[in-house]
């Protein structure tokens, strides 16, 4: 069923769940960290909802690992995370992640250096078995040894893989030494069009940014710092996001700057992260950092993404 201006509904005879998806979420033991990989759309997400549930009346508890940055759902986008399930689910974005990495991108290729290095040690923070939801990034062997790296870094025991029997990334899994289970991609899986996964994704940061407020923060109060650039600070980011705001917009530049921003994330003094903000830039007159958040009580530490967005959460354009 699809709610929304072009709201339809189907009717399907039979299961909708793939027999092969049930048989591979069977397999899965209670010391199991499994690693599951597809191309966009093929059902990567469902199989985990599946498998988790599956997980969840077999052994009580299952951990589940999101690390699509531009597919989340209960993190926001450009943000990886990990939570635990404890009951049964309709939607993975009920859960409550107890881990968040901030990677600054949507593009799983241009964060892969900080998720791989993130990943290090939260291996033993998760209660087993373990399902690892990883990005549609398959194709070539870039995305193979990113793969590979991810099974040694979380020690995965086995890998669904759905239909990706003849790429790349099927060997280098193979040669990781561990169990591989072929299944078919889903038939029911809708595909989506790039403009519908921005549009989701808007939605997402929408939620996530909640109402807006621009706030002045003296810079001796905070650590500023860049996600992923290296070289680059976040003062000479937000010169090159004016610079594209100006090529790209033209007239509407300065409205843009006045309610939007790249996006930021907001760090209290444990140094845990703790929501999702836009950086406006420095105010040198006050040496301050101009921030669109809810709050800013507590923060310490801020890090800048590569997104520009507006105050309604819609994406602009990114850095890469």
């Amino acid at each position: 069923m699809k709610l929304g201006e072009d709201s339809c509904a189907e009717i399907f005879d039979g299961n909708t769940v793939e027999p092969a998806w049930v048989w591979a979420a069977e397999k899965m033991e209670r010391d199991d960290v499994v690693a599951v990989l597809g191309r966009p759309d093929s059902g990567k997400t469902s199989y985990t909802t599946l498998a988790a549930n599956i997980a969840v009346s077999k052994y009580g508890r299952c951990s589940v690992v999101s690390l699509d940055p531009g597919q989340t759902y209960f993190t926001p986008p450009t943000v990886v995370g990990a939570a635990a399930v404890e009951k049964q689910v309709y939607d993975l974005a009920e859960l409550k992640p107890f881990w968040q990495v901030p990677v600054g991108t949507t593009s799983a290729p241009h964060g892969a250096a900080v998720i791989l290095e993130m990943l290090v040690g939260l291996a033993e923070r998760l209660v087993r078995p373990v399902l690892v939801d990883m990005d549609g990034w398959v194709e070539g062997s870039a995305a193979a040894a990113h793969k590979s790296a991810i099974l040694k870094t979380l020690r995965c025991t086995k890998a669904v893989l759905l239909n990706l029997e003849k790429e790349t990334v099927s060997d280098a899994v193979s040669e990781a030494g561990i169990a591989v289970l072929n299944i078919p991609a889903s038939g029911h899986v809708r595909q989506r069009a790039p403009e519908e996964r921005k549009r989701i994704r808007e939605w997402l940061y929408r939620r996530f940014l909640g109402d807006l407020s621009l706030r002045i923060i003296p810079r001796t109060w905070v650590e500023l710092k860049a996600v992923g650039f290296q070289g680059l600070g976040p003062e000479e980011l937000y010169s090159q996001a004016e610079r594209r705001l100006g090529e790209t917009v033209g007239e509407s530049a300065n409205m843009l700057r006045k309610r939007g921003g790249l996006v930021c994330y907001l760090y209290d003094s444990h140094n845990t992260y703790t929501s999702l903000a836009l950086f406006c830039g420095v105010d040198r007159e006050r040496d301050a950092v101009k921030v669109l958040c809810q709050t800013c009580q507590g923060v310490k530490r801020i890090l800048v993404g590569r997104v520009f967005l507006t105050a309604d959460g819609e994406e602009q354009f990114t850095l890469d």
